[in-house]
């Protein structure tokens, strides 16, 4: 099991034309993981669920700027959202030795993901500047090989697809690692 709690602030500026304006933003999160590993035959099964809660306050502030000689303030609200997720994956992987203290370690990776808590009710803004609302539900696919190359170093190459049921919307991730122990 494992937990951590953060916090997180900024200082950001908005402007529209002649008007500007700062805000600050701070950011409450936590998250809360489970995890095992289960040897069967060969192969290691990693199951992992995670839960996460994020809390975003960003306070009021003007956009103020001048006009045709004219001073001009728009007060904007300040606003909080909350996002929420609970992440379930099973990673299925088996080591093989490949000669002169050298291992690889490919595995596949299944999860789904469930966002429980969503800023404006899940609605975001399309390419086309129309409402829509996703599904709450995503699902993904990741594969790779973890490699120890020498003694002190090691690789690691994985990618994946993780929009599965996001229809129109197409995410891909792809992550080489090398690590050096010295």
């Amino acid at each position: 099991m494992d937990g951590t709690l953060s916090y997180g602030f900024s200082s950001s500026q908005s402007g529209i034309s002649v008007l500007s304006g700062d805000y600050l933003t701070h950011e409450f999160g936590a998250t809360f993981g489970v995890h095992g590993q289960y040897v069967v035959n060969d192969f290691r099964l990693r199951p992992k669920a995670t839960l996460t809660f994020n809390r975003v306050f960003s306070g009021a502030y003007d956009l103020a700027g001048t006009i045709l000689n004219q001073y001009l303030s728009v007060p904007i609200a300040g606003n909080a959202a909350s996002l929420g997720t609970m992440e379930v994956t099973t990673e299925i992987s088996r080591q093989f030795d490949i000669g002169g203290g050298r291992l690889i370690q490919p595995y596949v990776e299944a999860g789904a993901v469930y966002e429980y808590l969503r800023p404006n009710d899940g609605r975001i803004l399309s390419g086309d500047l129309d409402f829509v609302t996703p599904s709450p539900w995503s699902f993904s696919l990741r594969g790779g090989a973890t490699a120890l190359v020498a003694e002190n170093v090691s690789l690691d190459a994985r990618g994946g697809y993780l929009s599965f049921g996001q229809n129109g919307l197409d995410v891909w991730k792809a992550q080489v690692r090398v690590a050096i122990g010295f």
